[in-house]
């Protein structure tokens, strides 16, 4: 079988039909510009990872001009026989004009996606071709050309969960003792790493240091203890004497020298119980992916619902409006008009008395998703995740 698509930047409306109906070869129209964009090799390696598509054509065309993409249409049927689809899912409307006014005059079949009803129909008739099968995490981040930050994210192993969100939930009600505590540790592990540069990763945790009761941090003193004990409790921190500490794990050094990797840890063990797939740590390739205008590359959590990208944002503070603006550019931008984009925070927002700025309304206005982690300790984990994205679509059952 053979598939004509048309370019999108929308990753959903580009992959999920081809994945879906599963053509031998598939004919993929765009614009010259795009066509020698450098996300174009990501697109590539991912759709001919999946093994069914022998035969993949980028086909240059000028979308701003119809007769242009009648001609290459024709040219791409006559060249062909056997059943042929065109899916005219993504593409804009010009492409869209000439793919079904072709089909009319042709046996090419027009089809389309409906990802609400998760069917692939055909046009004229109605008649459901496939049901649409749901592309996966990583496929997405490949085709975006992003990758995940293995050296800074440890993927914790499902055995260390409760004790990852039970230490979690412990700094996020002590969040100033913990700034002081964590500001300490990286400051006396670089100072300590240096001594020892040429340690092996399997020795590092072997290095200790000392915590003294109380650390002084922005000229108030914060008392360490109870920190100290729930760390020792939860088998990160292992006692050796004299108040010295040594970290359990290579990735316990890294969890306590990183201080918002809490809040990220949390949500991604939390969002296993909701979305079909979650990504820890995700940093867009700019040198395979799209030149954007973001200052940040970085995408704490992401996580697939039905296909649908969502974009998760982990701030352990109050939330400004640059990050608003920032997580919402990055889902529209990478995920296309299907993602959705969600802020998790560990301060209060919805509250009128700690929003004085209106930070929850803007996130109404732009259909943004909130999750405050007193929310967890409120609400079903199930319900935390449906109401924020019932933010970002009034339409979530």
């Amino acid at each position: 079988m053979i598939q004509i698509d048309f370019y999108s930047q929308d990753m959903i409306s580009l992959l999920t039909p081809i994945y879906s109906l599963r053509p031998k070869t598939v004919y993929l129209l765009m614009d010259p510009t795009e066509a020698s964009a450098p996300g174009i090799a990501s697109i590539r390696e991912t759709i001919l990872s999946w093994g069914f598509v022998r035969r993949l054509y980028f086909q240059p065309v000028n979308r701003h001009d119809i007769h242009a993409i009648l001609h290459c249409l024709q040219e791409i049927i006559t060249a062909n026989s056997g059943q042929i689809y065109l899916d005219l899912t993504g593409g804009g409307e010009l492409f869209a004009a000439a793919g079904y006014h072709v089909c009319q005059e042709t046996a090419v079949t027009p089809v389309y996606m409906d990802l609400d009803r998760e069917i692939i129909y055909q046009i004229d008739s109605g008649a459901v071709v496939a049901k649409v099968r749901h592309i996966g995490a990583g496929d997405f981040i490949s085709a975006i050309g992003a990758k995940r930050l293995e050296d800074s994210h440890f993927l914790p192993a499902k055995a260390d969960y409760p004790s990852i969100l039970a230490m979690a939930e412990a700094i996020f009600t002590h969040l100033p003792e913990w700034h002081a505590l964590h500001t300490y540790i990286s400051d006396r592990l670089k100072f300590t790493k240096g001594k020892h540069s040429d340690a092996a990763p399997e020795q590092e945790k072997r290095i200790s240091i000392a915590i003294p009761p109380y650390i002084r941090h922005h000229g108030i003193s914060y008392p360490t203890g109870f920190l100290v004990r729930r760390f020792v409790r939860h088998g990160f921190l292992t006692v050796k004497e004299n108040r010295r500490y040594r970290f359990a794990s290579a990735e316990a050094m890294q969890y306590l020298r990183t201080f918002g990797i809490w809040l990220e840890l949390y949500v991604y063990i939390k969002a296993q119980a909701f979305f079909d797939e979650a990504a820890l740590g995700v940093v867009i390739d700019w040198e395979k992916g799209d030149d954007l205008d973001t200052k940040d590359n970085e995408i704490d959590v992401l996580v697939m619902y039905h296909s649908t990208p969502v974009f998760i944002s982990c701030k352990m503070r109050e939330i400004k409006a640059g990050d608003i603006y920032e997580v919402g550019y990055l889902a529209a931008r990478l995920g296309g008009s299907q993602a959705k984009s969600i802020i998790a925070t560990t301060a209060p927002v919805r509250e009128e008395s700690a929003n004085p700025t209106g930070i929850f309304k803007r996130l109404e206005k732009m259909k943004i998703g909130l999750i405050e982690t007193g929310d967890f300790t409120r609400l079903p984990v199930k319900e935390v995740f449906a109401r924020a994205l019932k933010m970002t679509d009034s339409t979530f059952p």
